[in-house]
């Protein structure tokens, strides 16, 4: 007669391979659905770059070096209501842009109808993603011109990019970007 005895433990590797199993087996099929997705906000519900105080000192010194424009509406963050909002609706947002005025979240059809339907969505779009195969590679036609002289820096592969920007002189001449934000 057989005799039965204990099993053996499984590996770190089986045991994250049952884990997976088991958590496939258990998504709910609406969960299985969901798509990742922008939500546009149609307005900052009032939130100001003062108010916030989301520019640093230094921030409001680099646009000033540079002319760049303080724009209080653009750099006030999404306002936290709107995204207490999409929690309400069991939407988590994953990330946030106070420059698109945007959330994205994981939602399933039916959470992204009813996100839709708030009076301060302006928007939703699938969140872009990157398919090599579905891009067409483009042989190089360019051949950068001869250097002048011989070049301080080997820029290797990089070469034929740098060339396209004119990019090669001022780094040969040391503007590299070194202590810039």
């Amino acid at each position: 007669m057989p005799t039965h005895s204990d099993p053996k433990p499984l590996s770190p590797l089986a045991r994250k391979a049952a884990v997976l199993l088991l958590a496939i087996l258990f998504i709910t099929p609406a969960k299985a659905q969901s798509t990742k997705h922008w939500v546009f906000f149609a307005d900052k519900a009032g939130a100001t770059q003062a108010e916030a105080g989301v520019l640093t000192p230094e921030a409001l010194e680099r646009r000033a070096l540079r002319g760049g424009e303080i724009d209080s509406y653009d750099d006030a963050p999404v306002a936290e209501r709107y995204l207490t909002a999409l929690r309400t609706l069991g939407v988590e947002p994953v990330r946030t842009s106070r420059w698109l005025n945007a959330a994205s979240a994981w939602m399933t059809p039916a959470e992204r109808a009813a996100v839709e339907t708030l009076p301060f969505v302006q928007s939703t779009r699938p969140v872009g993603v990157s398919d090599p195969a579905a891009v067409d590679v483009v042989e190089a036609v360019f051949t950068p011109l001869p250097a002048a002289g011989p070049l301080a820096l080997d820029y290797g592969e990089s070469e034929t990019q740098l060339a396209l920007m004119n990019a090669i002189e001022p780094l040969e001449q040391g503007f590299n970007g070194a202590g810039v934000r």
